[in-house]
C-alpha cells in the first residue's frame, strides 16, 4: 500500500437545512445540488497555507453563488459538460440544460417530454474530418419509467433535438452509462447493453448482496460494471476486456476511474486499487461517503449528506518513489 492521494476538506457541515443529494464537478469548480432545491457553486483557488509542508496542496474554497430558488424540489442529478459550458439538471423529474458562461445560470432549453424522468446520461464524442479538424457532439439519453429518449445537441439552434424513436425497456432501469453506440443499463437485478439502435444484449445479473447496480464509464469505450464485491470490465460490445475481475474489501456504492486507479465508495471507507496488476493501494477513513465524481485528473470529489471532500492525487514522481521502495515495478512503470 502506499499513499495516491491526499485529502482534503472542502465543504464542512452544509447550513442548517441544506442535505447534499448530487454533486458534479469540472476543473477548480464544484455544483453542489440539495434536497431542498438549493444550488452551490464552489471554485477552489489555489493557495498557501503557513507551516504546510512543500508541494502540500491547499486551497481556499470560495462560495460564488448560493441559489435557494434554484428548484421548488430536490435537484436529484446533475452533469457539467465542460466542453459545450452547459449544466444539465433534474429536477422535478424534468430535464433542463443551463448556461454554465453567464454567473446567473440562465436556462438554454427544458425538454418537457422528460416530465416524470428519473435519470439521465450524457455522451460527448470528438469527430475529426479529414482535414483534421475536430468537431464535438453531445448526446442525451433521459430515462422516464419504462422508456429511454435519446436527444442530440443542435448548437445553431441551442436546442435539444430528438434522434430515435424512445426505446421500450422491460424494467425501470437505476442506472445508464453511455458507451460508444451502446447504453449500459443497470436494472434491479441485472444488467443489459442496448444499441441506440433498439437492439438488447443481456449481460450479467448485479448480485445477491448490491442493493443498486453499478456502472463506470472508462477510456477506450469501456465500462467497469460491479457485481457485489467485483466489478468486471466490458467493451461496449459487453466482451470482458480484462482477464479477472478487481475485487474490493466489500460491495462499492459508487465507483469512479482516475487512471491508473478505479477509486469505489465502501459502507465505511472509499478504496482505491489499480485496473492492473491486482493490488490494494490505499484506503481511505472517510464516514457516510455515499457519492464520487471526477474533475480532473488527479482531482476527485466525494460527498455526504454534509460534507465534500477533494482526493487529490500525489504527484506521480512521488508515488513512484513509493512503489520501487515497496518493489511494485508494474505500477511504477504504468505510471511512469
Amino acid at each position: 500500500m502506499h499513499e495516491a492521494y491526499e485529502i482534503i476538506p472542502i465543504v464542512q457541515k452544509l447550513p442548517p437545512g441544506l442535505s447534499i443529494e448530487t454533486i458534479s464537478a469540472y476543473d477548480d469548480y464544484l455544483l453542489v445540488g440539495t434536497k431542498s432545491g438549493t444550488l452551490l457553486l464552489y471554485q477552489l483557488v489555489p493557495s498557501v497555507k503557513p507551516g504546510a509542508k512543500p508541494g502540500s496542496p491547499h486551497y481556499e474554497v470560495k462560495l460564488l453563488k448560493s441559489n435557494k430558488a434554484f428548484s421548488k424540489k430536490s435537484i436529484t442529478q446533475l452533469q457539467v459538460i465542460p466542453e459545450f459550458q452547459m449544466l444539465i439538471c433534474l429536477a422535478d423529474s424534468i430535464v433542463t440544460a443551463f448556461d454554465l458562461s453567464q454567473f446567473n445560470l440562465q436556462t438554454i432549453a427544458t425538454l418537457p417530454k422528460t416530465k416524470g424522468a428519473h435519470y439521465f446520461t450524457v455522451s460527448v464524442q470528438k469527430h475529426k474530418s479529414l482535414t483534421g479538424d475536430v468537431k464535438l457532439s453531445f448526446r442525451l439519453c433521459v430515462a422516464v419509467k419504462k422508456k429511454l429518449q435519446l436527444y442530440y445537441w443542435k448548437s445553431k439552434d441551442k436546442n435539444f433535438l430528438e434522434f430515435s424513436q424512445d426505446l421500450s425497456l422491460r424494467d425501470i432501469p437505476r442506472t445508464i452509462v453511455w458507451c460508444g453506440e451502446s447504453l449500459c443499463i443497470g436494472y434491479k437485478a441485472e444488467y443489459s447493453l442496448m444499441k441506440v439502435t433498439g437492439d438488447p444484449k443481456d449481460l450479467f445479473p448485479t448480485g445477491g448482496k448490491q442493493q443498486e447496480p453499478l456502472v463506470a464509464l472508462l477510456p477506450n469505450n469501456q465500462l467497469a460494471v460491479g457485481s457485489d464485491e467485483q466489478t468486471i470490465l466490458i467493451d461496449s460490445e459487453g466482451n470482458p476486456t480484462l482477464k479477472y475481475s478487481i475485487k474490493w474489501s466489500e460491495v462499492p456504492i459508487a465507483l469512479v476511474h482516475d487512471s491508473p486507479y478505479l477509486i469505489a465508495v465502501l459502507p465505511n471507507s472509499v478504496e482505491v486499487r489499480p485496473i492492473e496488476p491486482r493490488i490494494h493501494v490505499q484506503s481511505i477513513d472517510l464516514q457516510k461517503t455515499k457519492t464520487i465524481v471526477t474533475s480532473k485528473r488527479g482531482w476527485i470529489f466525494a460527498a455526504s449528506n454534509s460534507d465534500v471532500w477533494l482526493l487529490h492525487a500525489v504527484n506521480f514522481p512521488e508515488q513512484i518513489t513509493q512503489l520501487l521502495s515497496q518493489k511494485q515495478f508494474e505500477l511504477a512503470l504504468h505510471m511512469a
